[in-house]
């Protein structure tokens, strides 16, 4: 007889069986809500398994993962693996409890079918995503870097393969405009305890569905380089990868050699006025009429949200100044000296050059004559601040620009 027949004959019912027995593999804090909310249910915790404690901060002080911290705070047993495919050590301890079932949530490891059989209703996964589409270990991330609206997540059922085995339960979710990565995994993270105890409580009504292979997506780990922003790149899809790689590895780039972490914007776009091109729109937030009173840039430009609509009534994002600063004056001075008011500016506008600093924040030109609003930053061994904040420290002006390198040439 083999394991899986094994375990299909010695499964509990739980018609008859108030709680089962169970392990929790996990490591990060959006691990937490499920592991929280199967200590409050019913079941039993018999063994919490996570990653090793791993240096952290400048220090390098090994810091131990937020599961185990909860785990010794509440009284349950910890068992940390480095790799459990190879820790025979694990597996014995498993086969000594012999859970009735297995529970991952962002474990960061593949386990080996050795350990899958030994429950007999196997390891559950909570996975972030929709399955079979993005596959992985960065669902959340890989899901907003491509624009999507609608994510989700599924319980499934672990075999030896990434995130290839029969889905017991999914649940769609909509993903919010501006929602951060950091954000949404949070939300995601709730909803899939819930679902999670939802599933458990009928898993012996559940029909196991095999995933459809051929829709597979993949969403691969991230590393701190991605986070690099080209401004040649349309505004939306910097708006995206700003959003994907916040809280990690944070969207950077580079002003006057500073590397600059980037993490909150929105997508600007000018008002459907077919008469007047978008290079026109940029000439004239150039010129002294942009600093006169008249504020052309704020009655051309409104926000997109994260579905490319536009906030109801068009309101524009920038209001006409009340008053100028002594700067500004001398700013307005020195480009009414340079141009009369018939003249048009002659001002290529390149990727990564701020078009205008405003309260809301710096505009910024991207590739495909698209612009991007940026409200927040945060510079190198700095806290988060505004970007209008970071502008007036630096004294910005327009026409100077953002660099995807520390030594623009």
């Amino acid at each position: 007889m083999s394991a899986k027949q094994h375990n299909q004959h010695n499964k509990p019912s739980l018609s008859s069986a108030k709680k089962l027995r169970l392990v929790f593999l996990g490591s990060p804090a959006c691990a937490l809500p499920t592991l929280k909310a199967l200590l409050a249910s019913p079941h039993s915790i018999e063994l919490i398994i996570t990653q090793p404690d791993k240096p952290s901060g400048r220090g390098r002080r090994l810091q131990p993962p937020p599961v185990k911290i909860f785990a010794e705070e509440n009284g349950l047993p910890v068992y940390q693996t480095k790799r459990i495919r190879k820790d025979e050590q694990a597996r014995l301890l498993l086969e000594k409890i012999k859970p009735d079932v297995g529970v991952v949530v962002a474990f960061g490891q593949i386990i080996p079918p050795s350990i899958l059989d030994i429950p007999p209703y196997g390891f559950l996964n909570v996975h972030f995503s929709l399955l079979p589409h993005y596959r992985g270990a960065s669902p959340v991330a890989h899901a907003l870097l491509n624009g999507e609206e609608k994510t989700g997540i599924t319980i499934f059922r672990l075999n030896e393969k990434m995130d290839e085995g029969d889905i017991l339960t999914r649940r769609e979710v909509e993903i919010l405009p501006d929602e951060t990565a950091g954000e949404l995994e949070a939300r995601l993270a709730e909803i899939g305890a819930e679902l999670l105890l939802e599933t458990l409580a009928k898993i012996d009504e559940i029909p196991p569905q095999p995933q459809d292979h051929s829709q597979a997506t993949y969403a691969p780990l991230l590393n701190k380089e991605d986070g690099l922003i080209n401004w040649e790149a349309t505004a939306r899809e910097i708006y995206n990868r700003i959003r994907a790689f916040n809280p990690w590895p944070s969207a950077y780039t580079f002003f006057r050699g500073e590397r600059v972490k980037l993490l909150r914007a929105k997508v600007v776009r000018f008002k459907e006025e077919p008469s007047i091109t978008w290079q026109e729109k940029v000439n004239q937030a150039f010129s002294g009429k942009a600093l006169s009173g008249e504020a052309p840039l704020s009655k051309a430009l409104s926000v997109e949200t994260s579905s490319g609509e536009t906030p109801s009534g068009e309101t524009p994002l920038v209001d006409a100044p009340s008053a100028q600063t002594p700067s500004d004056e001398r700013n307005q001075k020195s480009r009414q000296e340079t141009h009369s008011p018939e003249e048009k500016i002659i001002k290529p506008v390149n990727p990564g050059e701020i078009i205008a600093v405003e309260k809301e924040g710096l505009y910024v030109s991207c590739g495909q004559g698209t612009t991007l609003l940026l409200e927040e930053v945060q510079p190198a061994n700095k806290k988060a601040m505004p970007a209008y904040q970071f502008s007036l420290g630096r004294r910005i002006k327009p026409g100077e620009a953002f660099d995807s390198s520390p030594n623009p040439k």
